[in-house]
């Protein structure tokens, strides 16, 4: 094996198993040590802490009491208890009943079923808002004009931060936090319709025969297990799997998925055992206790937090993903553990794999760069908002770069071509074995030479 996979280079041996071993144990103990230290020190300060964010009662019968102060985990585990959980079980037993009896009309069935989910989660009026969003998108995708897709996926998410519509919209729930359920659903549905209109953009002939009819669009969007809160999920990735001849889960799979299940089980009760044994939410917002901690507490409170968002993600996305495996659907892979992630490009590509997807499809690629430059930039300059005109000038100049660097790219290879055409004219008259081993790499690199190119004859 070589380091790097680099020809050249000296091969990598693996590392004895005693040091393997001694480098675990020192890792273990150390995390172990300070989690110790962030344990005393929640119990030391539990009466104020409570006094101040108000914990809840936990669920062990030694007492222990809970830190709410996650607003997305609290928000989240509450929504699942009243009313979430019911909904998705619906959603396995209309999956599995059509699966059975009807498979030809299994994706309008749960289309349907979705959207009377979603009306009893977030009222007619949400969904009203949601089916308003999705037909003024679909409108301006029948133009097939990426740029102008994309300027209205923008203005629609911008509408959520409008002070006047948000106003508007919390008058019609009680709670805030149904107000903040639209608003999570409208942000998740604003990627899904924005993939769905580049793609039928993208996709210029005959699009309705690749099934992105509004009907489609409809199934994409309120496809129930990631409607809420995901994972992500492009269009196509989507269309392909639903559009399988899937009648049953495989046999050799249940227990894969009792597996699944378990895993789920595991996650949640070390996610609440988290809350309940360090307040680390609670500690982070007291600025006393964090300069008077130690090294070893500050440590703990920092890994603690990182285990913390990846076990909320890990159940947030694993319930989902193991519907989706029901439903004959593949969902992205789950995020990797960070303690295992040691560059953070291997973080943005390894924890939220659905959203890196989207992202390198819809917004890192070439056709975002030239989606804005089939308008005029006057013209855009005179037509679209101000934040909105920065960005297709960013999008030219970011196009005009890889140009420019292509041409120097060019530049440069000629040059190497060049130089390595006189090297090997400059050592024909070396000894015999240097000369051998010059012309090998002339040979390699550029092929034969002709007697007309430096003099040197194959």
């Amino acid at each position: 094996m070589r380091c790097g996979g680099a020809v050249g280079l000296l091969p990598s041996a693996p590392l004895p198993t005693f040091e393997l071993t001694l480098y675990l144990a020192t890792t273990v103990g150390c995390h172990l040590y300070s989690f110790y230290e962030l344990f005393k020190l929640s119990r030391i300060y539990e009466k104020n802490l409570d006094t101040e964010f108000g914990f809840e009662k936990g669920f062990f019968i030694w007492g222990f009491k809970k830190d709410p102060t996650d607003f997305e985990w609290s928000f989240w585990t509450e929504w699942v208890k009243k009313l979430l959980m019911w909904t998705l079980l619906g959603h396995i037993i209309i999956s599995q009943v059509t699966n059975a009896f009807f498979p030809k009309f299994r994706t309008w069935l749960l289309m349907m079923y979705g959207m009377l989910a979603c009306f009893i989660t977030v009222g007619y009026k949400g969904l009203a808002v949601i089916l308003l969003h999705l037909v003024i998108s679909f409108t301006v995708a029948q133009l097939r004009v990426p740029a102008l897709s994309w300027i209205c996926s923008v203005l629609l998410l911008y509408s959520l931060q409008m002070d006047s519509l948000g106003k508007m919209k919390k008058c019609w729930y009680e709670t805030e936090n149904e107000y903040f359920l639209l608003l999570f659903c409208l942000a998740l549905c604003n990627l899904r319709y924005t993939s769905f209109s580049l793609e039928y953009c993208w996709h210029r002939v005959y699009p309705q025969s690749r099934c992105m009819s509004f009907c489609w669009l409809l199934a994409y969007v309120f496809y129930y297990p990631i409607f809420h809160n995901g994972p992500i999920i492009c269009y196509d990735d989507f269309n392909n799997q639903m559009r399988r001849i899937l009648t049953s889960v495989p046999r050799m799979d249940h227990m894969c998925l009792l597996l699944g299940v378990v895993r789920i089980f595991f996650w949640w009760w070390l996610t609440e055992s988290l809350l309940h044994f360090m307040y680390i939410h609670a500690i982070q917002h007291q600025e006393t206790i964090l300069e008077s901690a130690s090294y070893w507490i500050l440590g703990g409170l920092a890994f603690a937090h990182t285990m913390f968002f990846y076990l909320k993600y890990l159940l947030l996305y694993g319930i989902p993903s193991i519907i989706m495996y029901l439903d004959g659907i593949e969902p992205p892979r789950l995020p990797r553990c960070t303690s295992s992630l040691y560059s953070f490009t291997g973080t943005w590509r390894e924890f939220d794999v659905g959203l890196h997807r989207w992202l390198v499809r819809f917004w890192k690629g070439q056709h975002f760069h030239s989606a804005f430059m089939m308008f005029n930039i006057d013209e855009l300059e005179r037509c679209c908002p101000s934040y909105l005109y920065s960005m297709a000038i960013q999008a030219n100049d970011i196009l005009e770069e890889y140009k420019k660097s292509k041409k120097i790219l060019k530049e440069i290879r000629k040059a190497k071509r060049r130089h390595e055409v006189a090297l090997a004219n400059d050592m024909k008259l070396n000894p015999g074995g240097f000369h051998k081993y010059i012309k090998k790499i002339v040979w390699d690199k550029i092929g034969p030479l002709g007697s007309t190119m430096c003099g040197i004859v194959y």
